[in-house]
């Protein structure tokens, strides 16, 4: 789940803003270059009536970027950075954005021999930028008399011309109510953050789409309440609206949906109502499957995840604004009210009476970390008394065969080191005969940062947001625009870490992968060989062992990126297998696999396999994991809709617990990935019993050892889906 609000924080002191915003009546009083920063600081600008100040950067080749321009009634924003030298003492800043005007314009400023401004002008530009034409917005009513809330973005000249729609349904509201939007933006940076659809809807219809965004149900300014997420009436909500969409007379009948996290999964779940409005949908890095690949990883419970998404959703469920936007202190929250009021109300709602009345009924929406609190099993109901409220109905996979009849060709989007969203989307391939698309790159949870381990932290993402969105475009025009129908399509597109290559393939694992096995010996060696005779090694848990805070489970919670770093250190608290040296290149892609015969004087325990990469500095490099809980240990090869590589129920029937100190095997799938090891480097499996800060400790008291056999009769090993590569030599 996408916790939307997370990454969107006040990001200069609430305390600070109207101090900076008192302006003077100078014309430019008080401008100056400051030698330190290399930063032009105008704190007063007077254009006509109306007062301004600016921040310009100098960069190392003499030019100026315009970091901000803003206004008490506005707020200035370069699209793409403008410069421009100096050296006739003259900038030109060819076009900016205007927030609250549609049109663009062009400012100049001139300075003097000191680099201090003694002319500033704004030029209104002819042609204005393009955005939607209206947005409204109202309550469909459902079968049942509740009012879900949505917002309508229609493109410019659409009388006589009805257009397809794009539908996103959100449990994070659809927008907030600003009340001052120019002091908004200069807190939150952009307000694209906490009101994307209105730049979604410029985009979209530009590229002649409507852009419809829904509450759902229990959430936003939607009625009713919200038992759990994605319960029946949610979903059946969505076909409603659907339907709706395609009988307005602004709309020629078709309906496209898409969305990241759990905007994404309702997007997945849309198709399993069957609504032959419905043409084409992209769900970007959903959950597939809540148990496995976000709240209970390998039957281990997540807790640094659930709680943030409770105390996130709990914020905006109760619309509590200043918890919301972390103010400290009163005058803080009295600061926040004054620029923001919550949840966005619906027209005509303007003595928020119907808003309030949703805000009532969500008091009694379910608490998603009690929901969750006791959940060992994927069959164990959230709520008491409802079956149809367990993990293993809250997927779309549910719909499998609904989503089938209706033919919705897919365009599915994941990353590597975003909990479990690429084994999702891999299972889907799978699985379902629609047309897919499925695009798998080193990213975070919604592509916003690279989370390649291979590169450093915050490292810029190749693929922009404009791009992605450029992606979804085309594939949206292929399904809704284009005359002629697309043919169906089944492919996965992938990128290749440290290779840093794009692939694609109509199989998985691709064709040219082997699965090849590596034996665990006593003396920490992964070979391809096999042990010979009994050998053991003892691992006392150490149960401070960690991956951290911005790790791969983090990034569904909204922290800013997704970063190991060197593992070496922290490898010294658990056990380690290396290879040799590599003498080739190994590609591994797909799902590797392991196997350990273990026992314990405990009645259970979970443990934690890493895959990762030993330079020969012997700096260490995480590549993937995979995780068990022993009591859930029981392998099943006659699941449906059963992923790749090993394959467990999570079913409350299939619970073993361990006898102390009997042997047994614990063999489990890791996430799947796409990795290339240079030459000379090591691979190696790093094993714990706990991930300290993001997964319940098993037991919950105690501290077990853990034993593992390197047996010849039953030894423990790994298997790689992967192929070595001759080093071509340059001439």
């Amino acid at each position: 789940m996408y916790l939307c609000w997370s990454k969107i924080r006040v990001r200069t002191k609430l305390t600070g803003l109207f101090a900076s915003l008192a302006f003077s009546s100078s014309l430019l009083a008080g401008a100056s270059f400051d030698l330190e920063t290399n930063q032009l600081n105008i704190p007063l600008l007077v254009i006509g009536e109306n007062t301004y100040k600016a921040t310009l950067q100098e960069t190392e080749t003499g030019e100026f970027i315009l970091q901000e321009l803003s206004a008490l009634n506005s707020i200035y924003r370069s699209p793409n950075p403008p410069s421009a030298n100096l050296s006739e003492s003259r900038m030109t800043i060819p076009q900016i954005n205007v927030v609250g005007f549609s049109q663009g314009f062009q400012a100049n400023l001139t300075f003097d021999a000191d680099r201090d401004p003694v002319a500033f002008s704004l030029t209104e530009l002819s042609e204005a930028p393009f955005s939607y034409t209206t947005r409204s917005s109202r309550y469909v009513i459902m079968p049942d008399g509740v009012g879900i809330a949505i917002d309508i973005f229609l493109p410019p000249n659409i009388e006589g011309k009805p257009v397809p729609t794009l539908l996103k349904a959100t449990p994070y509201w659809r927008a907030p109510e600003i009340k001052q939007p120019a002091i908004a933006e200069f807190l939150i940076g952009d307000l694209g953050l906490i009101d994307p659809a209105s730049k979604e809807a410029a985009f979209w219809a530009e590229k002649g789409y409507a852009l419809v965004v829904m509450d759902v149900r229990g959430r936003g300014a939607s009625g009713d309440s919200a038992p759990y997420p994605f319960n029946k009436k949610e979903i059946a909500d969505y076909g409603e609206v659907i339907t709706w969409i395609s009988q307005q007379p602004w709309s020629n009948g078709q309906v496209g949906a898409y969305g990241v996290s759990y905007v994404g999964s309702t997007a997945d779940w849309m198709t399993t109502l069957n609504n032959e409005a419905l043409v084409a949908v992209s769900p970007r890095f959903s959950d597939y499957d809540l148990y496995e690949h976000v709240i209970v990883p390998g039957g281990i419970r997540m807790t640094n995840f659930v709680n943030a998404w409770q105390e996130e959703q709990g914020f905006l469920d109760n619309n509590q604004l200043c918890s919301l936007y972390e103010a400290e202190d009163a005058s803080e929250c009295q600061m926040v009210t004054e620029v923001f009021g919550g949840i966005k109300l619906v027209d005509n709602d303007h003595s928020s009476v119907q808003r309030d009345a949703a805000l009532n009924t969500h008091k009694e929406n379910g608490k998603i970390d009690e929901l969750l609190a006791t959940i060992q099993d994927k069959d164990q109901p959230l709520v008491a008394g409802y079956p149809e409220s367990s993990l293993m109905h809250l997927d779309p996979s549910q719909g499998k065969a609904a989503t089938e009849t209706s033919g919705t060709p897919y365009f599915s989007w994941a990353g590597w080191l975003d909990a479990g969203t690429a084994d999702g989307a891999l299972r889907r391939f799978k699985h379902y005969s629609n047309s897919q698309q499925v695009i798998i790159g080193a990213w975070d949870h919604g592509a916003e940062q690279d989370a390649n381990p291979y590169r450093e932290k915050e490292y810029p993402i190749e693929e922009s947001r404009e791009v992605q969105y450029e992606m979804l475009s085309e594939f949206f025009d292929m399904h809704m625009q284009d005359e002629t129908p697309s043919p169906s399509t089944h492919v996965v597109k992938y990128y290749t870490m440290n290779e840093n290559m794009w692939k694609t393939t109509e199989v998985w694992p691709p064709e040219d992968m082997t699965a090849t096995s590596f034996y665990f010996h006593a003396e920490g060696e992964l070979s391809k060989a096999e042990p010979k005779g009994d050998g053991i090694r003892s691992y006392n848990i150490d149960y401070t062992a960690t991956t951290g805070e911005l790790n791969r489970w983090a990034t569904q919670a909204g922290t800013e990126d997704v970063y190991y770093g060197d593992r070496q250190t922290s490898d010294t608290k658990l056990l380690t297998y290396d290879t040799a040296p590599l003498n080739k290149i190994v590609e591994i892609t797909g799902h590797p696999e392991i196997y350990l015969r273990l026992s314990a004087n405990t009645d259970d325990l979970a443990i934690y396999a890493y895959l990762e990469d030993v330079a020969p500095d012997g700096s260490v490099t995480y590549i993937t994991e995979g995780q068990l809980r022993a009591m859930h240990r029981k392998v099943r090869d006659d699941l449906p809709l059963a992923g790749y590589g090993v394959q467990h129920s999570y079913l409350t029937e299939d619970k073993q617990a361990l006898i102390p100190d009997e042997v047994v095997m614990m063999a489990f799938t890791l996430q799947p990935t796409s990795v290339r090891i240079n030459k000379g480097h090591k691979i190696r499996i790093a094993i714990a019993g706990h991930d300290d800060g993001n997964f319940e400790r098993v037991p919950a008291e105690g501290n077990p050892t853990v034993t593992f056999y390197h047996d010849e009769a039953q030894p423990s090993y790994l298997v790689l889906p992967m192929q070595e590569i001759e080093e071509v030599v340059q001439p």
